[in-house]
């Protein structure tokens, strides 16, 4: 009698069989019958456990299907919250734009500005190619003032200091702006500088009225130093003497020096004629000894000149009444126009605030508030006049703690320009609050000696809630995320383990005793072993698509080159077998995720391998310029596939072909889909039945914001 295996030996003595003694027929026949039901009930088992991964595949696209549901809700619910935001964002663009107020941002460590639409505008410069970098922004600066922007761009790097400077820029079309910047620094906790931002300002109108001021300030102190003053006598006999610079002004001859009291009363301007001569007659009646008025005289040439009349009585009769006046007269036309431009500049930017949404205020040197624009009220709500003498922390605010409203009066006490200082200020009957944030600057007189601040407010409420919003959807979206995880989680591990022992036991089987199957049974326990191991591949498939947002990496410049030489490295073993030539245009570097670009791609070309007609496949991935994106295009001469299949070759788990045809999960377009929409961009495929198929994609060439985008 041969040896027998151990194995074999203890499953004989199971069955009752001595397998050192020589089994009699009855007992082989005995051993026989207990197989044969063994594999009955093993066929039983299989049917049951086919039925169960039915049951599981089912329960599993349900799921999915529900969580894709509640995923699509959500990004639904960020996007209308993002358009509102953004909407938020156009109107403080535009109020920006009126009141000629840029800001802007830059943070060293990433390199990376953000200017808002005015900054633009300022500076001269087109929105669509994004701020340049800052030593060629420097060359927009006038080049006399290029050291002192320098300078306070070095104090800002160097000590992490904050500072305002006033500087010209020259557009490319050679006209040239006054800004006004404001720079605040923020430091990490090695003392680093982490952010810079601040605003720009066009003061252009202010700097040409200084000008003018000051050019009618120089002809004054010329004329002073020149003796150029007008200098006055009226004698006795109401004979008027006036100095040569009297006929100069008003364009007579020279020689006119004398004149009458009434003549000169006839030159006044009639507005100022009445108020004229009550000063005259208040100082010869002897009411008042010295007179100090302004009023307008016509010229030779009709203009109107205003002249400043400066004097006093040097000589009085008997009765007090004056007998001689002396005194100057000076030329203020020049002073007067530049009041006059500075009251309409005034008045244009009060107009302008009046219609934008914020408003102006003004407070004293005890920071009690003196003046507040009605908008505020018309944007709040609130009883603007309530505050009026008021300081700012005398009234509560919600957001604020008793040692915020300290830091804010100890920046305020310093004297320093404060920027979105933030307050929800509760309504009158305390049922509601508005958000407002405030942006003032210190005010000095002539002598440098602090007077106040003044400043704008703006009404945030919708931004605020705008916020909160987006916050409450965004972690309601990691939420979700991480529920999917959890599900992906529980189908790459708690799912895969019964196929891992379903497929393993049934080639032990067929190892084992196959010689012992018939050819039908070991036919039915391939179709165990080919199931469970689709039911693997598809769970994998399925893993590697819940993924794409939640296990991605962040967008860095990758040469795109390297993401395709990846993918045909991974599909070398089909090139060969199939006999494909791959070619490509040159790739482009590109902000993205290495890894899922060369999923892309290997899907991409994996499939133009796969669904190859009888001829060798022939694969190109050709790059096209459009404009802010390139879209890459991978083109085969496979089978093609008919329109109305273009949209739902896209989907997961949709296939067009059986699978013994074409092996595969249905889970590959998905991908691409998803990962392509997840970089911002978009593929489409364009194919004719018969000639071969191209799947073409968009990759933007900036991206908005770097991260984890899923």
């Amino acid at each position: 009698m041969p040896r027998l295996h151990p194995l074999l030996v203890r499953q004989l003595a199971r069955l009752g069989v001595d397998a050192h003694a020589a089994p009699s027929q009855a007992q082989w026949h005995g051993v026989l019958e207990r197989v044969a039901r063994a594999y009955q009930e093993a066929e039983q088992d299989r049917y049951l456990l086919e039925r169960s991964q039915d049951l599981a595949s089912a329960e599993m696209t349900e799921l999915y299907r529900a969580l894709e549901e509640d995923k699509a809700q959500l990004e639904s619910r960020v996007e209308e919250r993002t358009r509102r935001l953004r909407e938020s964002e156009t109107h403080l663009s535009e109020a920006q734009r009126i009141a000629t107020l840029g800001s802007w941002s830059y943070v060293p460590q990433t390199n990376t500005q953000s200017w808002s639409e005015e900054c633009y505008r300022l500076l001269g410069l087109d929105s669509a190619d994004g701020p340049p970098p800052l030593h060629a922004l420097i060359e927009h600066v006038h080049e006399e003032d290029r050291d002192r922007v320098r300078g306070l761009m070095g104090d800002a790097f160097d000590r992490g200091a904050n500072g305002d400077i006033e500087f010209r820029v020259t557009h490319p079309g050679g006209n040239a702006l006054w800004l006004h910047a404001l720079l605040e620094t923020f430091t990490g906790k090695e003392g680093e500088v982490v952010l810079l931002r601040g605003t720009l300002r066009d003061i252009t109108r202010e700097k040409r009225a200084e000008d003018e001021r000051d050019f009618a300030i120089a002809r004054l102190n010329t004329a002073l130093n020149g003796s150029n003053l007008i200098l006055v006598d009226v004698d006795p006999a109401g004979v008027v003497f006036l100095s040569e610079g009297w006929s100069e002004l008003l364009g007579g001859d020279r020689r006119e020096t004398y004149t009458t009291f009434d003549a000169l009363i006839a030159m006044t301007h009639q507005d100022e004629r009445e108020r004229t001569l009550s000063e005259y007659v208040d100082v010869v009646t002897g009411r008042k000894s010295e007179y100090d008025f302004e009023h307008r005289v016509r010229a030779k040439d009709g203009s109107w000149k205003w002249i400043r009349n400066r004097g006093r009585v040097v000589e009085r009769d008997a009765h007090g009444r004056a007998r001689r006046l002396a005194g100057i007269n000076e030329d203020v036309t020049a002073r007067k126009e530049a009041e006059e431009r500075v009251w309409q500049s005034d008045a244009r930017f009060r107009s302008l605030l009046a219609l934008s949404s914020d408003w102006y205020w003004e407070q004293d040197a005890q920071f009690g508030l003196t003046f507040m624009s009605g908008r505020m009220g018309e944007r709040t709500g609130l009883d603007a006049a309530a505050y009026i003498g008021r300081k700012r922390w005398d009234t509560p605010a919600l957001n604020l703690s008793d040692e915020d409203w300290a830091k804010h009066r100890a920046q305020l006490e310093r004297h320093e320009p404060f920027r979105n200082f933030e307050m929800q200020r509760p309504s009158d009957d305390g049922s509601s609050s508005r958000w407002i944030s405030l942006s003032g600057e210190p005010l000095f007189d002539e002598a440098g000696a602090f007077v106040g601040y003044r400043g704008v407010g703006s009404d945030i409420t919708e931004r605020k809630h705008a916020e909160i919003a987006l916050r409450e959807a965004h972690e309601e979206l990691k939420r979700s995320n991480a529920e999917l995880e959890q599900f992906a989680y529980v189908a790459s591990h708690d799912l895969q383990e019964p196929l891992r022992m379903v497929s393993s036991y049934t080639q032990l089987l067929l190892r084992r005793f196959g010689e012992r199957f018939d050819g039908d049974s070991r036919e039915f326990m391939g179709y165990i072993v080919d199931g469970a191991a689709r039911m693997k591949q598809l769970i994998e498939d399925l893993l590697a698509y819940s993924r794409v947002g939640t296990k991605s990496r962040d967008f860095k410049p990758i040469e795109l080159e390297r993401a395709l030489s990846r993918a045909l490295a991974n599909l070398k073993a089909a090139i060969d077998e199939s006999g494909a030539a791959v070619t490509h245009d040159p790739l482009p570097t590109l902000p993205a995720d290495a890894a899922q670009l060369a999923q892309v791609f290997q899907n991409l070309i994996g499939n133009a391998l796969k669904f190859r007609s009888q001829f060798a496949p022939k694969v190109h991935v050709a790059v096209h310029d459009r404009g802010e994106a390139c879209e890459i295009a991978v083109r085969d001469n496979g089978i093609g596939i008919e329109p109305q299949y273009f949209e739902r070759i896209f989907m997961v788990f949709q296939r067009l072909h059986n699978k013994g045809e074409y092996p595969g999960t249905g889970i590959g377009l998905a991908i691409v889909k998803k990962v392509v929409e997840r970089h911002g961009g978009t593929v489409r495929v364009e194919s004719t039945l018969g000639e071969g198929s191209a799947f073409s994609f968009t990759l933007p060439k900036h991206q908005k914001e770097t991260g984890n985008g899923g």
